[in-house]
């Protein structure tokens, strides 16, 4: 490997995470968390403070109907607890890095915006959703 496909991007589990962690890091985005829990569900990638959870999907460990409903439960949660879901397929990562890496970056920048609007409203009153 060489020293510019090192990928300094935490605990990761397969190529493709590594690869998007990769992707994130040359686009100059913050780097995510990876294989993070929050509210009981894994992420695969996470941005905690903007609340943006990528989940890495490949077909052979969630081309099944049962994997098909665990994922969209497991997004449910996540969404109900404020967070923005985003699956990414490693068909769309190879095929259009750069639409990968747009949607990233504006999900990330719309989280920002709520929540610079929501912390700064003297109407918005916040509470801790309990794991």
């Amino acid at each position: 490997m060489a020293l510019a496909d090192h990928c300094d991007c935490g605990f990761t589990r397969s190529e493709l995470e590594r690869r998007f962690a990769r992707l994130c890091r040359d686009a100059g985005l913050r780097p995510p968390s990876m294989n993070m829990w929050i509210h009981g569900q894994e992420v695969d990638a996470l941005w905690e403070e903007e609340k943006v959870a990528v989940q890495l999907d490949t077909y052979e460990f969630h081309g099944t109907p049962a994997a098909f409903e665990d994922d969209r439960r497991r997004d449910a949660v996540l969404q109900v607890a404020g967070y923005s879901v985003l699956r990414v397929t490693g068909r769309w990562l190879d095929d259009d890095p750069a639409g990968v890496t747009a949607t990233v970056r504006s999900l990330l920048r719309s989280s920002s915006s709520a929540t610079e609007i929501s912390t700064s409203s003297p109407n918005v009153s916040r509470s801790p959703i309990a794991s």
